[in-house]
């Protein structure tokens, strides 16, 4: 077990449910990460089976080449009461790396208006997560060094060159020491 999970377990003691509860961890080279439908909650899925467009419009790709242990805590849904507040969908970690992710795939208006409304969300969604937890990881010794990241998994239609997240990648990087990043994959080292 990542030495993690009993601190997470600790600073959040008392909570209807340990976020032990919420974490799963995969060692595999390659894997998916899917807010499914069905258990409301964000879950591993093995690629087999799925065309790359169905990867593309539908889930997180997981590239792990050292194959190391990920875990994958399901923050909305299961962690969290999705009746409660404003939070991101989950968050990866290895023993380095700490990823919180939010999903907007399913949306499909090409409005501006709304592709702005939905990634500002969704800005605001991590944030409100990142705050949550490094508040209540401040101290801890191994979350001190890790290298944490924000990922918002946006829909393959919205335009890729937009700068619209400009300021709250400088805000997320000046406030919280998060990059933050508009993509469907991510490479653990």
């Amino acid at each position: 077990m990542n030495a993690l999970v009993p601190v997470i377990n600790s600073v959040f003691k008392g909570r209807v449910v340990a976020p032990s509860a919420c974490i799963t961890e995969n060692a595999s080279n390659y894997f998916l990460v899917e807010d499914s439908k069905v258990t409301k909650t964000c879950v591993f899925v093995n690629h087999i089976g799925l065309s790359d467009i169905e990867i593309e419009q539908g889930y997180f790709s997981v590239y792990n080449s050292n194959l190391r242990d990920i875990h994958l805590w399901a923050i909305d849904g299961c962690f969290m009461s999705s009746k409660v507040g404003s939070r991101c969908d989950c968050v990866l970690f290895t023993d380095t790396e700490f990823c919180f992710v939010e999903f907007k795939l399913k949306a499909t208006s090409n409005h501006p208006k709304t592709i702005l409304d939905n990634r500002e969300g969704a800005a605001k969604q991590l944030q409100a997560t990142i705050e949550l937890i490094r508040g209540a990881v401040a101290g801890q010794v191994l979350f001190e060094g890790l290298q944490y990241e924000a990922f918002l998994c946006s829909p393959p239609h919205y335009p890729s060159k937009d700068t619209s997240l400009s300021d709250q990648r400088i805000e997320f990087l000046e406030t919280y020491g998060v990059m933050l990043f508009e993509e469907r994959e991510k490479h653990f080292s």
